[in-house]
């Protein structure tokens, strides 16, 4: 299931800047919001292309990853357990270091 050596291509390759995201607003919705509620907007749209491009990362990795994309369910389950510990894990850890 899981490729040798995935995490050397992995480093190398999914990363954020191969990734090309772009977050448009209709023109519909720019019509009805002020120009001081559009450079809000448009601040919190370029975070939502900063996160497209971290997700399109994660793709990445997983394809360099996994051999195949039809892992069973309770297989995905068991490693969303492991990665939620360790999330868990980091905001321990960063609360106790302040």
């Amino acid at each position: 299931m899981i490729r040798d050596n995935w995490e050397i291509r992995a480093s190398k390759l999914a990363v954020p800047s191969y990734i090309l995201a772009r977050i448009d607003v209709a023109d519909a919705l720019l019509n009805h919001i002020s120009g001081d509620e559009w450079v809000r907007l448009n601040r919190k749209m370029k975070l939502v292309e900063q996160q497209a491009k971290l997700l399109g990362a994660a793709m990445i990795k997983g394809t360099l990853k996994y051999e195949h994309d039809d892992i069973e369910q309770a297989e995905w389950l068991e490693h969303m357990k492991s990665e939620l510990l360790d999330l868990v894990n980091y905001t321990a850890l960063m609360e106790a270091s302040k």
